[in-house]
């Protein structure tokens, strides 16, 4: 013990948060990617905002959207037919765009400066009847092939550099959305593991055993997991759509992926997260439904929103914080707490 109750208290109660984020982010990359298709839905709102605008809506039956997504590129980029991918490369995107730009029945060889300067000029080709002939978003390319002098490379590069500019911004638009889903999905798990924020502060603040046997799961956890900071960034990456090394997902990968995520959720839950709900007796086997455990449940619901990488630069501090506070002092073992000097005659 440390001394400081409070402090094994929070430790006990962050490392429990820890555990139970971890499962929940693991949940929710599985359900957005093959339930909902988060990642995918918000790639194509970006990138109607980026080809769309309501200049070509009033001009064009289709959309730019329309044809960058029906360019063989992108359209067998998606897991199954008829399916929008979840990742898009940059040099994808300016590839697709360029092909559009370009039109149909371009030669090797050929110098296709001039199929790009018409296109901007006169109308891009989005369909056989179709042409967007002004807009915003038709604007803005005209500006990036001034600004390139009409050379294909510094092109490619500008549109390449406007895609990463706006998936930056796509990425806030997905971590507010999962933010919002590892909620319910966080409320969904305290309901099931019955993980009552309130009940754990109440078991850890009376029982100093129940405190000592969960730090020492916490520094167990922190030392055999010393990576796990680059793990779960690694995560986040991925799924917010920033892993450069996977630019497309076929429906094989994403078996795979899913497999894989399934046996983590396993593996967590019959080892770290079954020794820490012995410990503090969590679960439904010696309880009953007690409608004063939902507020406990919104509160770990609300933790476990925050992310597993939140709770776990916390509980790093928190245990370095414990180390390097003195035990306290029995005083008992100390002789009380007067002590009588005697001195000696002469």
């Amino acid at each position: 013990m440390t001394g400081s109750v409070a402090l094994d208290v929070v430790i006990g109660l962050v490392f429990v948060y820890l555990l139970y984020s971890l499962l929940a982010t693991i949940l929710q990359e599985i359900l957005a990617t093959n339930i909902i298709r988060l990642r995918a839905k918000v790639l194509e709102k970006a990138i109607k905002r980026m080809l769309d605008d309501t200049g070509s809506v009033r001009q064009t039956k289709e959309l730019l959207s329309t044809a960058f997504y029906q360019t063989p590129l992108i359209k067998y980029l998606g897991p199954t037919n008829g399916k929008t991918p979840a990742y898009i490369a940059a040099r994808n995107f300016s590839k697709a765009l360029l092909d559009i730009l370009k039109g149909p029945g371009t030669k090797p060889g050929e110098d296709f400066r001039g199929r790009i300067d018409a296109s901007l000029n006169s109308g891009i080709t989005v369909s056989q009847d179709s042409k967007i002939t002004g807009g915003e978003t038709l604007t803005f390319l005209q500006s990036l092939w001034a600004d390139a002098q009409g050379d294909i490379d510094k092109f490619r590069a500008a549109l390449e550099q406007w895609f990463d500019d706006t998936m930056e911004r796509a990425t806030g638009w997905y971590k507010k959305r999962t933010q919002i889903i590892l909620f319910f999905v966080g409320l969904f798990i305290a309901g099931v593991f019955n993980v009552d924020t309130v009940k754990i502060v109440d078991k850890l603040s009376n029982d100093p055993e129940l405190r000592q046997q969960i730090i020492q799961q916490a520094d167990g956890y922190l030392k055999a997991h010393s990576n796990l900071k680059e793990e779960l960034a690694e995560r986040q990456q991925r799924a917010a759509g920033n892993d450069t090394t996977k630019a497309t997902q076929s429906l094989d990968s994403l078996i795979i992926r899913t497999d894989k995520l399934v046996k983590e959720a396993t593996d967590l839950v019959n080892t770290d997260l079954k020794n820490a709900n012995e410990v503090l007796a969590l679960g439904w086997e010696d309880h009953s439904f007690d409608a004063w455990s939902l507020p406990g449940w919104i509160i770990t619901a609300l933790a476990i929103s925050l992310g597993a990488p939140f709770w776990f630069d916390l509980l790093n501090k928190l245990m370095k914080l414990r180390g390097a506070v003195p035990p306290a002092t029995d005083p008992k073992q100390s002789g009380g707490g007067t002590k009588t000097i005697i001195i000696p005659k002469g």
